[in-house]
C-alpha cells in the first residue's frame, strides 16, 4: 500500500482536490492501494505498514503548514 500524506494547511482544505486528489488518482491508476492521510492525523504504525509513502498537498506560498 502507498501512503500519500496530505500536507495542506487545514484538514479538509479544498486545496487538496488541487494538490492531494491527482496524485491519488495517479497512484491508484497503477494498480497499487493507496490511502491518505492528513499529516495532522498520520501515525508512526501507518508509515512503517507502508510500502511506500508520497508527500504533497501545499503551495510553495502556502506556509499554513508551518503551524502543525
Amino acid at each position: 500500500m502507498i501512503l500519500i500524506v496530505d500536507l495542506c494547511g487545514e484538514r479538509g482544505s479544498l486545496s487538496r482536490f488541487e494538490f492531494v486528489h491527482p496524485v491519488s488518482a495517479i497512484v491508484g491508476g497503477t494498480g497499487e492501494m493507496a490511502g491518505t492521510v492528513h499529516l495532522s492525523d498520520l501515525s508512526l504504525a501507518a508509515c512503517r505498514a507502508a510500502d511506500g509513502i508520497v508527500l504533497c498537498g501545499t503551495a510553495i506560498k502556502d506556509h499554513a503548514w508551518q503551524g502543525l
